[in-house]
Parts: structure tokens; sequence; C-alpha cells
């Protein structure tokens, strides 16, 4: 299930469905929920409007919900699409490198600071 339950919108319910048609599951989960997106005017919106995502998770979040439909995590770690494809945007390109040194320092405050990440989970 890649980069698909924040576009579900009984996300829960649909976990709970499919948990009883498979012993193992992989997930990507955009980690929407950041400090540079929540004050950035209106970036969580866009991310509705322009992706159609209905749910925003933070690592925490994606974990819990996880939790919640009877998901055990077996293994877990972040992606970023934005290391090996650096964005056009002059302003975002300049990010990067600071990024890129928090992350290799402090991954989870990177995650929830910087944004442009994913979490990919394996459960059962």
């Amino acid at each position: 299930m890649i980069d698909l339950i924040e576009h579900i919108e009984s996300h829960l319910t649909f976990l709970r469905e499919v948990h009883r048609r498979a012993q193992h599951f992989i997930l990507h989960i955009p980690l929407d929920l950041s400090v540079r997106n929540l004050l950035r005017a209106g970036a969580l919106e866009r991310g509705w409007d322009t992706w159609g995502h209905l749910h925003q998770f933070t690592a925490g979040l994606a974990l819990k919900t996880m939790d919640e439909a009877a998901y055990e995590v077996m293994d877990k770690f972040y992606t970023s699409k934005r290391f090996d494809n650096p964005p056009a945007a002059p302003s975002v390109r300049l990010l990067q490198p600071w990024k890129k040194l928090l992350y290799r320092i402090a991954p989870d405050s990177a995650v929830q600071l910087m944004g442009g990440f994913s979490l990919m989970v394996l459960a059962k």
C-alpha cells in the first residue's frame, strides 16, 4: 500500500479490512505534518487540493494508526525523494544541505521540523 491510506476517507476501516487478507504488508505513508508545513500558510490545504491527501500524518500518528488497526510493525524507516531528486525551487534547494545534515545528526527531528519525508513500514 504505497502512498494510499492518506487518500482514503475511512482509512482505519480500510486498514482493518485489508489486514484480514494477507500476512505481511508494506506501507509508504507521506509525513505531511511538519513544523515547516504548519508554518507555511496553506501548505496542508494544497496537499489536499493537489494530491488528494485527506489525512496528514507525523511518524507517530502513522504508527498509532497502524496500532489502532491491529498491525504489528516489524520494521520502519524514513524515505525522502528530495535527497535523490533535488527540488527545482531555489528557496527549497537552499535548505537541502541543512536538511541532510540535520537528518544525519537527528533523523526524527529532521522529519518533524523540515518535512518532505515519508515512512516506509513493514507490518503484519
